[in-house]
């Protein structure tokens, strides 16, 4: 008997506090900022967000010096059009050490390109 009227008197009191917070004017003012809200701010921080994250593998190449940041570059840019899957790619290889291969004569790429200047 006891905890069915605690339970009552609790559930009156929120009620009671509920409507009290939901007065006309106060529910109205807060839908038009929701509305302001919804419709501008989170597109506009979405969009903001989305693009520095799938710029972020060109800025970490440009920062490191990568000798391939334009093709890291259009492998991002790439990303944005099959929806992301090629980003990870862009980062581990933005992140990665390019290494010489040495050919045959025992001449890297770069000393090859000495020679035929």
């Amino acid at each position: 008997m006891k905890r069915k009227f605690l339970i009552m008197l609790y559930s009156t009191q929120v009620v009671s506090i509920s409507q009290a917070l939901a007065s006309g004017k106060n529910v109205d003012a807060v839908a038009d900022v929701l509305t302001w809200v919804v419709l501008f701010v989170i597109p506009v921080v979405g969009l903001t967000v989305f693009w520095k994250l799938h710029i972020f593998p060109e800025k970490v190449a440009e920062q490191r010096n990568h000798p391939q940041k334009d093709a890291i570059q259009a492998l991002c840019i790439l990303s944005l059009f099959i929806g992301g899957m090629l980003w990870p790619l862009a980062l581990v290889w933005a992140y990665s050490k390019p290494f010489d291969i040495k050919l045959k004569g025992g001449k890297t790429n770069d000393e090859l390109k000495e020679i035929e200047i």
